[in-house]
């Protein structure tokens, strides 16, 4: 499934049938509709708990490029292929 492109005011929230956890430094996904889990690393588990709240894409950047410093391009560009992965396993979803 493709989603247009991220905008500013996009707003991103985790679906509610997804549980969440920590191991060994990872953060683990599983979703209760197809039983599926995902670890993701440290980078990957930060930005997932910033969706605990739903949060606007631009809000997202802002706060992921403040924290590791790296070119708004490429942050942008990145983080919307890693939310475009976590949409299409049901994960998040975006409005």
């Amino acid at each position: 499934m493709t989603f247009p492109a991220l905008g500013p005011h996009s707003l991103i929230s985790r679906c509610p049938e997804v549980f969440t956890g920590k191991v060994d430094g990872e953060t683990m996904l599983m979703t209760a509709e197809s039983g599926k889990y995902f670890l993701l690393n440290q980078v990957g588990g930060e930005v997932v708990d910033l969706f605990e709240e739903p949060v606007c894409f631009g809000r997202l950047t802002q706060i992921l490029q403040e924290r590791f410093q790296v070119p708004r391009e490429t942050l942008e560009a990145d983080l919307a292929a890693f939310l475009q992965s976590l949409a299409n396993q049901h994960i998040i979803a975006i409005a």
